[in-house]
């Protein structure tokens, strides 16, 4: 069985799938105490401006 890595921006919709270099250019990875490396939710545009799902989504 394989896996899929992707990430999708809950405010724009960005998607990305598969890469990890691209994956960490547009959304990062964060490093948790576990040891364990995650996506970002956000991409790191929305991220900047702060953006939030309770608001109307921001263009990328």
């Amino acid at each position: 069985m394989s896996s899929v890595l992707q990430a999708e921006c809950p405010c724009c919709g960005l998607l990305t799938a598969g890469d990890l270099n691209e994956i960490e250019k547009l959304f990062g990875f964060r490093n948790m105490k576990d040891g364990k490396k995650i996506c970002q939710s956000y991409c790191r545009h929305c991220r900047s401006k702060h953006c939030r799902i309770s608001s109307k989504r921001c263009k990328n």
